[in-house]
Order: C-alpha cells, then structure tokens, then sequence
C-alpha cells in the first residue's frame, strides 16, 4: 500500500514578457494556425467596439479584464488571433492607430505545457501568460489575476 502526502504548493511562475516574441508570434500565427491547429478561420462580431475599449486602455481611461472559458487549447490561439491580427485592422479601418503592440496578459493553466510541449510553454510565459495551478478543483488563479489588476 503506498502512501501519498500533501506536497507544498507550488511557487507561482511569473510571465517573462518579451516584445520581440510578441512580434515573432503575430507574424507567425497565421502558419502556426493552418500547421498545428485546427481552426480553419477566425471571424469576429463587433470589434469595433473593442477597439474602443483598446483605445481607452491606451489612453489610460480605464482597466481591461476579458475573460474566456476555453475548453480546447486551440482557442487561445484564436484569441491571440484575433487580438494580433483582427483588432488592428479594425482599428486602421475606423481610422484609429494604436500607440503599442496589441496583446494581452493572460492566465494558463501550468499544465499547458504538458499538453502543447516546453516550447509552448516557454512562449506562453514570453508573450504575457501566467501559469497557476489548478489542483483537485482549486485553483490559485483567481487570487493572482486579483493581484495583477489591483
């Protein structure tokens, strides 16, 4: 019979966010999509009014939260998508540049990397993710995220 005892939690892993890995993975993600995805298009309702709020945010006016529940790990490459390709165009169409790269702080589960390799996770932290760790239904997550934004 063996035996299990409780383990100390885990330290919190902080993003290491790098602008030129931001910029290499917007150029990128369309490839990434057609090769190791299966998302065959990306559309988007309404980002017009998303890019008001980018605008905002830019101009300090107000804070952004946008909250996904994803059940695949596709869709976080369709967010990036849409928040590194989408918005923007958007934004040169309603005449309106924005200041800074368009991206996102973002929580992953730290298993991510299990499932979509080192690699990925490595470039999850480098493009502004925080992993937390989500255990037997609990989760530090949202004592971070409450952090981060305070």
């Amino acid at each position: 019979m063996s035996r299990s005892s409780a383990q100390p939690p885990l330290s919190f892993i902080a993003p290491n966010l790098d602008l030129k890995i931001v910029w290499l993975t917007k150029c990128l993600l369309p490839f990434w999509m057609r090769s190791k995805t299966s998302i065959a298009e990306v559309r988007a309702v309404d980002l017009e009014k998303l890019v008001r709020v980018y605008q905002d945010f830019e101009g300090q006016k107000v804070r952004v939260l946008l909250a996904f529940r994803h059940p695949s790990v596709d869709d976080p490459v369709a967010i990036g998508y849409v928040l590194n390709r989408l918005l923007p165009k958007t934004a040169q169409k309603m005449g309106i540049t924005f200041r800074k790269v368009t991206h996102a702080h973002y929580y992953v589960r730290s298993g991510y990397s299990a499932v979509g390799g080192n690699a990925d996770g490595q470039t999850l932290l480098k493009t502004g993710g925080y992993a937390y760790y989500a255990r037997q239904g609990r989760s530090d997550g949202p004592q971070k995220c409450a952090e981060v934004i305070a």
